[in-house]
């Protein structure tokens, strides 16, 4: 799980190191979180969830579970 930065246009160190994962460890899902923006789907790992904040407890589960 990972905090999506603010800035869209950037896809700066934590950017880099979702991409290092999915490249590693392909069956890995990425949950990312942002209260700010939604980055665009183009712009994300492939297996990836995207939460807005504030997100519950059971959508949190969810997003673990699947």
């Amino acid at each position: 799980m990972s905090d999506h930065p603010a800035r869209p246009t950037a896809l700066g160190a934590g950017g880099r190191q979702r991409v290092a994962v999915r490249n590693r460890w392909p069956p890995v899902i990425l949950i990312l979180a942002s209260g700010r923006v939604s980055p665009p789907f183009a712009d994300m790992p492939s297996e990836t969830i995207f939460l807005r904040k504030p997100y519950s407890e059971d959508t949190l589960l969810k997003a673990i579970a699947a």
